[in-house]
């Protein structure tokens, strides 16, 4: 009879176990357990965990193919020029508005002086023009030279003066603009109404602006 720990074991299906090797004897190696059958299952324990992951995040390639440095170069100089070209528009954009404010200041500064008969009115505009401005007037004449333009500015509100009398009554304004030219150049438009008594006229006035400040200034009468 067999005690308890030393009567062989049976095995679940009814066998003994196999007999342990005994020292001496040749036990063959174990053989890999090979779980993955597919291709793409193997490849995965073949490729570098590097390849998949510059797959999976582009890695400079499309569909698996790497991208010319020429088409890379091209995407990137449009996106600098879309850049530009966005930032050139706003800029433009804000210097219009500033040109528009510029004129109404002018005429503004040139109405009041005709209702106020101040002769001397041109100095409040004078940083307004470039050094080289011109300026062609009702009359056809033309002015060169920012002094030139300001003392017929002057000029002019002063023969207005000396028409109207020192009884006249004091004329109104109806101002329109600015507005763009339709020609387009860069010209800015102000229709000015000039209404005393029964006298009525209007000038249109245009200016070309030049790096925020008037160019050349002509008025005419329609």
């Amino acid at each position: 009879m067999f005690c308890g720990l030393c009567r062989p074991q049976r095995d679940p299906g009814g066998g003994l176990p196999e007999a342990l090797p005994t020292e001496g004897s040749h036990v063959p190696p174990a053989q890999p357990l090979m779980m993955l059958r597919s291709k793409s299952a193997q490849r995965i324990l073949v490729d570098p965990p590097e390849k998949g992951l510059l797959a999976a995040s582009g890695g400079g390639r499309a569909g698996g193919k790497a991208l010319p440095s020429a088409a890379l170069a091209q995407a990137s100089r449009r996106r600098v020029d879309l850049a530009e070209q966005q930032a050139a528009a706003e800029a433009a954009g804000e210097q219009a508005a500033k040109d528009a404010e510029l004129v109404r200041s002018f005429v503004n500064c040139y109405t009041t002086a005709i209702t106020s008969q101040d002769h001397n009115w041109a100095s409040q505009v004078e940083s307004m023009f470039t050094d080289d401005a011109r300026m062609v007037s009702t009359d056809k004449q033309s002015f060169h030279g920012r002094p030139a333009i300001l003392r017929r500015l002057n000029n002019g509100v002063e023969q207005l003066s000396k028409m109207a009398g020192e009884q006249a009554a004091l004329p109104t304004f109806k101002l329109e603009g600015p507005m763009p030219d339709p020609a387009g150049g860069g010209v800015l438009v102000m229709l000015m109404t000039f209404k005393r008594g029964l006298q009525r006229m209007t000038f249109t006035l245009q200016f070309t602006m030049q790096a925020g400040k008037i160019a050349v200034l002509r008025n005419t009468r329609s």
